[in-house]
């Protein structure tokens, strides 16, 4: 079944605040990560790559900083409406580091170079926007593991930590950058990745049925 890429990428965006507090749904970052680069490596331009970075990150941050628009209307006493235009401005700011993220490398790299790029580029990104003018680090992916195992660990290292074992989920699922995007598939073997046991017998089957034929 094949999704319209651009809705999907706005609505996985969505629900990327899903995964950090007080939700704490940590496994939905890999998952929500994995789906929206398999999108950007097989996106037909790098326009369009951007475009589905750009809206990804458009909903992540349209609705995890919605709390912004509270104290504007609460203590400067703008109505609803007006406070959700610098809401917005924001978020849409905050959107270009994943729309570059996953602009950057459809334009410049081949299929499997952009899959082992794109992970970097996302936490060059999520370091930038923690800095660049006085930095915005809201709903850094690092953060979404806080509750896991990860979170002992982080706090030694930081938060790179973290953000390198969630990109390593999504790597081991790089069979992404030379297939086509297909969601439900791609969820489906996501499962295997998770579990090493299912993914040697996955593997094992795909081996028989290679000497079957």
């Amino acid at each position: 079944m094949r999704v319209p890429r651009l809705p999907a990428a706005l609505l996985l965006g969505c629900l990327w605040p899903l995964a950090f507090a007080p939700f704490a749904q940590w496994y939905l970052a890999p998952l929500l990560l994995t789906a929206v680069f398999g999108m950007a490596v097989q996106a037909p331009s790098a326009k369009h790559a951007a475009l589905l970075g750009y809206l990804f990150g458009f909903g992540a941050f349209a609705t995890g900083i919605y709390w912004v628009a509270i104290p504007l209307h609460q203590y400067a006493h703008m109505i609803w409406g007006l406070a959700a235009i610098p809401t917005a401005l924001l978020a849409g700011y905050c959107a270009l580091y994943p729309a570059l993220a996953l602009g950057i490398p459809r334009r410049f790299f081949s299929i499997r170079a952009r899959w082992l790029l794109l992970p970097i580029l996302w936490i060059l990104g999520e370091y930038l926007r923690a800095r660049v003018a006085t930095g915005f680090p809201w709903l850094a992916t690092g953060y979404s593991q806080t509750w896991t195992t990860l979170g002992g660990y982080a706090s030694w290292l930081g938060q790179p930590l973290a953000h390198h074992c969630c990109f390593n989920v999504c790597l081991s699922t790089g069979f992404l950058g030379t297939k086509p995007f297909r969601p439900l598939q791609q969820i489906h073997r996501f499962g295997f990745h998770l579990c090493p046991s299912n993914s040697l017998i996955h593997k094992k089957s795909d081996l028989n049925a290679e000497n079957s034929s």
